[in-house]
């Protein structure tokens, strides 16, 4: 295979991993991650945990402002979360403006200061879109994997901690878990 070919292949596989607008992984590319990730921590009697967040009240940004704005608001989301990240994290755009993060070897404790530092870095400064500063908050919600679980079942209550975020009020982070 030549030098062209080579680059042909790399190109299709991060558009097919790739979310086009955010340039975060995408949901099929997450799930690989998932699975991997999920293998390691059974083999190893290890952790992870995961991070459900949703843009609040995203639905009021695009009718105000428009989509393009709206897409500028997702790109400055994906950039401030992924400049929080470690090395060994994984984040991806889920669907719409909902983002999922994989953290792991963290438990409850690491993974909700993980949360709040997300969710104070979209509070704390206006993002600055070609139009207009517009506040942004996010709601968070956390799970950690228990040996013996699916993939699915972690997701399902990071996804019951993020209902509970917006329940509550919005722009929080919450968990269904033990602590």
């Amino acid at each position: 295979m030549g030098l062209q070919q080579f680059l042909a292949n790399r190109k299709l596989e991060e558009l097919a991993t790739t979310d086009q607008l955010t340039g975060l992984l995408n949901r099929r590319a997450m799930g690989d991650i998932l699975e991997k990730e999920l293998s390691r921590a059974s083999r190893n009697n290890g952790t992870f945990a995961l991070i459900l967040g949703d843009l609040d009240l995203f639905k009021k940004v695009n009718d105000t402002w428009g989509h393009d704005i709206g897409d500028e608001v997702l790109v400055e989301t994906a950039r401030r979360l992924g400049a929080q990240m470690r090395a060994q994290d994984a984040l991806c755009r889920w669907g719409g403006e909902e983002l999922l993060i994989m953290l792991p070897e963290t438990g409850i404790e690491g993974a909700l200061k993980a949360a709040e530092k997300l969710r104070r870095v979209m509070a704390d400064t206006p993002i600055a879109t070609s139009v207009h500063a517009i506040p942004q908050t996010i709601s968070l919600g956390v799970a950690c994997w228990h040996d013996g679980e699916d993939i699915d079942r972690v997701i399902h209550r990071a996804d019951e901690g993020l209902y509970l975020a917006k329940e509550q009020g919005r722009n929080r982070v919450a968990t269904l878990e033990q602590r």
